[in-house]
């Protein structure tokens, strides 16, 4: 038994104290900080870049894709300039043939000089009674307005009073050669008893020859043509 001077002390159950962690509460230290600001130096250091090869390797390599791409562009400028050359002297070679054509269609040859094969002259008489010529000039001609160096055809309608170019700038007459058959009138009486020399109508054949007048010789560009036309003209 216990007595009753015996003290009876109710046993109280124990709660231990968890610790609060200090991270939670406070900030990283002095020390921890030296120590990120460290790792960052690190890491910005150590992040990989060129080396002075490849630098030089990828120069190289760009400066021949340069010259590759200039090049290219060089030789479609050329292409372009002579292929623009070409259509120049190829209209003007049509249109030159086209009009002498039919100025010998519709006009009388003029037998009034005597005519020898080749010429680089031709006239023709005109219903009005004037004179219309087609020429090739001297090189550097004033009645061409062009470079020194260039020839051109001119024309003139109204008997020599005014002339002009028949052929565009910076395109040079190459050759210009015509050929009259025949030779001597079919339409003028001769000799005794008077009679025509010939029975032939009029055939004017020309050789035309137009080179472009271009700064480069890789875009220069030459046509030649030829054709024949009779004229219409009979006057027996």
């Amino acid at each position: 038994m216990i007595g009753d001077n015996q003290i009876h002390q109710r046993p109280t159950s124990y709660v231990p104290r968890l610790p609060v962690e200090a991270s939670a509460k406070e900030g990283p230290t002095s020390k921890q900080r030296g120590t990120n600001r460290t790792c960052d130096v690190r890491r910005l250091t150590m992040v990989s870049g060129f080396s002075l090869a490849e630098l030089l390797v990828v120069m190289m390599l760009f400066s021949f894709a340069m010259v590759i791409l200039g090049q290219t562009y060089i030789q479609f400028m050329r292409l372009s300039n002579k292929t623009a050359n070409a259509a120049t002297v190829q209209q003007d070679t049509r249109f030159v043939l086209e009009y002498v054509a039919r100025a010998v269609r519709g006009s009388e040859i003029d037998y009034s000089a005597s005519i020898t094969n080749p010429t680089s002259t031709l006239r023709l008489l005109k219903t009005d009674g004037d004179y219309l010529e087609i020429k090739k000039s001297a090189p550097g001609d004033s009645l061409c307005a062009d470079e020194p160096a260039v020839s051109c055809l001119l024309i003139t309608p109204d008997s020599g009073l005014t002339w002009a170019p028949l052929t565009a700038k910076h395109v040079n007459v190459d050759r210009f050669d015509i050929y009259i058959q025949p030779q001597v009138s079919p339409f003028e009486l001769s000799g005794s008893p008077a009679d025509y020399p010939n029975d032939q109508q009029p055939i004017v054949t020309v050789n035309l020859t137009l080179t472009i007048n271009a700064k480069n010789e890789r875009e220069s560009f030459t046509q030649s043509a030829q054709t024949s036309i009779s004229s219409r003209v009979y006057v027996r």
